[in-house]
């Protein structure tokens, strides 16, 4: 049905469960439409350990490149490959008895909205992965607490993202803007409006950039309203840092409005 449809048709998933054993790979165009959170459950069905290179039994764009591993060539601007895509309306969660992983993973995309879908137990894993270009994400529910790299929303490159309404429970960061040590991708335009954080070890907001070689800023963040707790109050329940020595100021144009946020949580790492 996914490969059937055009941009002019929507995929409906009736309510149940579905057993998800490999890729559900979204296409230009791709428009997957559940019955509702707790109505129409998607079930990850990976048997073995997760790595990053494998990221089977969860939902993503065709693999660009490998964004933990490689550049791929994209230095500075994400090359977007695949458009308009939606996903609406279901409960993405681990089938009894399989390992799970990562659940939403979004490369190398444009024009893409994810809203009313609710993520859980992502073990050591992000719940959304992001690298492309205007992202719509709203209503979004991640419950992926537990130990360290479990994130909620992480963000490794793009132009525009905005995340509204959402109720974030995670490990680690709950709202991540960062390529790690290998990319040099800028993250550009974000917004963040009225959310829900839940953090036992990681910060509820992170923007960052680790790649100490970087030539490519991070610019244009509007913060407001996020509310809830945090893990990691040493270094910033909000936490923005650069480590690139080819930038003098890394991170740009930050604007931060009627955060409430409390240290809550277990200061694990960091």
């Amino acid at each position: 049905a996914i490969v059937y449809a055009s941009t002019s048709k929507i995929v409906k998933i009736p309510r149940g469960s579905y057993l998800l054993t490999n890729f559900l790979v979204l296409n230009t165009g791709t428009k997957l439409v559940g019955d509702g959170i707790g109505k129409t459950y998607l079930l990850r069905g990976g048997t073995s350990a997760q790595t990053n290179s494998h990221l089977y039994a969860t939902i993503q764009t065709p693999a660009v490149f490998n964004p933990y591993v490689t550049n791929g060539g994209h230095v500075g601007s994400v090359t977007c490959t695949v458009t308009n895509i939606s996903l609406e309306g279901f409960t993405l969660t681990t089938a009894d008895g399989y390992h799970p992983g990562f659940g939403i993973a979004l490369f190398g995309h444009q024009n893409a909205k994810l809203n009313n879908v609710e993520i859980t137990g992502c073990t050591n894993h992000w719940a959304v992965t992001v690298f492309g270009n205007n992202t719509e994400i709203r209503g979004l529910q991640i419950r992926n607490a537990g130990w360290i790299y479990r994130d909620g929303i992480h963000m490794l490159g793009g132009d525009g993202i905005a995340i509204a309404n959402c109720d974030i429970t995670s490990g680690d960061d709950a709202l991540a803007f960062g390529g790690g040590t290998r990319l040099d991708v800028s993250i550009k335009n974000v917004t963040v409006a009225n959310c829900v954080v839940s953090s036992s070890h990681g910060h509820a907001v992170r923007v960052a950039i680790e790649n100490t070689s970087a030539t490519n800023a991070h610019s244009g963040f509007v913060i407001s309203g996020v509310v809830g707790y945090a893990g990691l109050q040493r270094n910033g329940l909000v936490y923005m840092h650069s480590d690139s020595t080819n930038m003098t100021y890394g991170i740009n144009d930050v604007t931060l409005r009627g955060l409430r946020l409390t240290h809550g949580g277990i200061a694990g790492h960091g």
